[in-house]
């Protein structure tokens, strides 16, 4: 005898309140459906939140790429470029951290200088992060093929999260948040364009004081050291070794180590390690003016999130302006 024989053979009907708890316990199911659901989105995005605390955002390939991280690099290809770099971290997982770096700038010759643009975009989980900066680089000889290079940079850095996604019409959820801050950075380089760099930079600074409320990794305050060196092994073999060393507010120094072996300054093969446990495989092509590059990361279990894939991916694209001799960093 099922429920419903068994109502009615003791003359119990729609109306009594037996069938009424029934039907509010039909209701709560799916609302208990609903907190797991968002408690597990809570969980992953806090873990996701944990690991971002202890590591600043950088791209593997930042010595193939430097100028979004020192704005002064920008005059060791001082006639012009326009790039962009990708890097998705724990691939395939919903709301994981998705950043771009992009950048585009021109010479102003009379100067020995480079005007130009900077833009970053993080999106983890809810959250959002937008930074965009103009930047002036001047260089000064002082020998034959070394400079020294200063650059300075301001812009406005834009924070928004919308947690309504995580249950639409849910009044807890309604309220996002959106801050908008006044940045400014600096920068200055040792460098010879076919030998070596090494430089220090402040990309961002942001204007305002950071209260108990600041939502985000994003709106803290960076400051990077990086080198590198190109190294002539034979006419049609050379090698890049370099590094980066990257502290933010309340975060954990992160430092890394590079190194590609490039076979007629066309292809380049590599790795890149960092001190949180990353392991990568670097992979680049330079054709004439246009750069490709790709990056794979593994990381260690230190930060990952048990079973789930946290693997990185890069891609670099990059377009170097003017006929000279392109530089390998």
């Amino acid at each position: 005898m099922n429920h419903h024989e068994h109502y009615s053979h003791t003359g119990i009907n729609k109306n009594c309140p037996n069938d009424s708890f029934i039907s509010i316990k039909k209701k709560i199911i799916p609302m208990k459906n609903t907190l797991v659901s968002l408690l597990a989105s809570a969980l992953c995005f806090l873990a996701f939140q944990s690991s971002l605390a202890q590591q600043l955002t950088t791209y593997n390939q930042y010595s193939s790429n430097l100028s979004p991280l020192n704005s002064a690099a920008s005059l060791i290809n001082p006639d012009g470029q326009v790039s962009l770099v990708s890097r998705q971290q724990w691939s395939g997982i919903e709301g994981a951290p998705v950043s771009f770096w992009g950048n585009a700038y021109l010479p102003y010759r009379s100067l020995k200088a480079t005007l130009g643009v900077n833009f970053r975009y993080d999106k983890v989980g809810e959250e959002q992060n937008t930074d965009v900066s103009v930047f002036v680089a001047k260089s000064v000889q002082l020998s034959e093929n070394s400079y020294f290079a200063l650059s300075v940079n301001a812009g406005l850095n834009s924070f928004s999260s919308n947690y309504s996604n995580l249950e639409p019409g849910d009044p807890v959820f309604a309220n996002g948040n959106k801050v908008s801050k006044g940045i400014v950075g600096a920068g200055i380089l040792l460098y010879n364009p076919s030998k070596f760099y090494v430089g220090v930079s402040m990309p961002k600074y942001v204007l305002s004081n950071q209260d108990q409320n600041s939502y985000s990794y994003s709106l803290r305050n960076q400051f990077l050291v990086n080198g590198g060196l190109i190294l002539k092994i034979a006419d049609d073999f050379k090698l890049r070794p370099s590094g980066l060393i990257a502290l933010s507010q309340d975060s954990e120094v992160q430092a890394e180590a590079s190194g590609m072996a490039f076979i007629k300054d066309l292809m380049g093969l590599g790795l890149n390690v960092r001190s949180y446990g990353g392991l990568a495989g670097i992979a680049q092509l330079d054709l004439k003016s246009f750069r490709l590059g790709y990056s794979y990361q593994f990381n260690s279990s230190k930060y990952g999130l048990g079973q789930i894939n946290n693997n990185t991916q890069e891609f670099l694209l990059s377009y170097r302006f003017g006929k000279g001799e392109k530089s390998l960093f």
